[in-house]
């Protein structure tokens, strides 16, 4: 079973900024299985993990995914110059290496899960290449 049926979006971004005894309290108050209960604590951060560097990446992923700068950065709560900021610094040639120019919130939010889940994975990975990994393994309905 998917962990967002019993743990809303706003929680699980919760849970990535807990510490690891934190997270299991946290987790203890929920019914959860004991896959469950794994795959949750996989998106606790680790101390020597760059929390920052996952939110730029996911930002620039986001972006060429079809998300717009408003979008983005609703999600985010900062203002949408700066995720244009931030993905101008960070894309050289953004607009050309976009692979949509529209996304519904939907299917931001299914990218965003898919993204965190994975996020051991997309670390090592450019913000083109981890938008070509996401749009190839997530189905949603643009």
């Amino acid at each position: 079973m998917a962990l967002t049926n019993k743990l809303s979006i706003d929680e699980l971004l919760a849970l990535r900024r807990m510490g690891h005894d934190e997270a299991l309290r946290f987790l203890g108050s929920y019914h959860l299985t004991p896959e469950e209960n794994a795959q949750a604590m996989k998106l606790v951060i680790p101390k020597n993990v760059d929390a920052r560097g996952d939110n730029r990446l996911w930002i620039c992923t986001a972006f060429l995914l079809g998300a717009t700068c408003r979008q983005i950065g609703d999600d985010k709560g900062v203002s949408r110059q700066s995720v244009f900021d931030l993905v101008t610094r960070n894309i050289p040639n953004r607009d050309q290496k976009r692979l949509a120019t529209t996304l519904g919130n939907e299917a931001l939010s299914e990218y965003k899960i898919a993204f965190f889940e994975s996020i051991d994975f997309l670390r090592s990975k450019t913000p083109e290449e981890a938008a070509v990994w996401l749009a190839a393994s997530v189905n949603v309905d643009r």
